[in-house]
Order: structure tokens, then C-alpha cells, then sequence
């Protein structure tokens, strides 16, 4: 892959982790603020396809120095996910306030 491409493609990758993001996000602060389980399943849906494109672009990054930064953007990205996934647990349990707060919280 020359080095046009992998620009090309991180960019790509870039965009659509940036997109399923936004959409994840707002899906769990949708159910923690509403306790539909449609949100989560949105969200079970989704997520896998944003872990494969951070993945992706992580090892994209590897093999170009300047790159390296993204990866503690997608780090952070996991982070969330994480974040995300304790808030629909808390609404399956019935405890869209303890959601709410959490997703709040620093």
C-alpha cells in the first residue's frame, strides 16, 4: 500500500469511527434518558463495526510514524465504549437515572 493509500484509508476510517461514534453515543444517553431497549439494541448492533474500524486504524497508524497520535484517540474511543456499555447495563436494570448520571460524570 503506498503511503497516498494508507493516508486515504486512515482518513476514510477517520470519518466513519468519528460517524458510528456520534451514533453510539447518542443511542446510549437515548436509552439511559427514555429506558427503550431498542437503544440498546441499536447499540449492539453498531458497536462491533466501530471496534473493527478503531482496530483497523490502529494498525494503519503502526506502520506510519506520523500517525501514531491516533492511537491514543482511539484509545479514548474504547474508553467510551466502555463508558457506554456500564450505562446500558444500568438501563436493562431498570436504573435510567443511575445512567444518566453516569454518562454525566466526569
Amino acid at each position: 500500500m503506498t503511503r497516498h493509500e494508507l493516508t486515504r484509508e486512515l482518513t476514510e476510517l477517520r470519518g466513519r469511527i468519528l460517524l458510528r461514534d456520534e451514533t453510539l453515543t447518542m443511542s446510549v444517553r437515548l436509552a439511559a434518558a427514555t429506558g427503550n431497549e431498542d437503544w440498546i439494541r441499536r447499540y449492539q448492533m453498531a458497536e462491533p463495526k466501530l471496534v473493527s474500524d478503531i482496530e483497523k486504524a490502529i494498525e494503519l497508524a503502526d506502520s506510519v510514524p506520523v500517525e501514531r497520535a491516533v492511537k491514543a484517540t482511539e484509545d479514548a474511543n474504547f474508553a467510551l465504549i466502555d463508558l457506554e456499555l456500564r450505562s446500558f447495563e444500568l438501563v436493562r436494570e431498570g436504573r435510567a437515572t443511575a445512567a444518566s448520571a453516569l454518562l454525566s460524570s466526569p
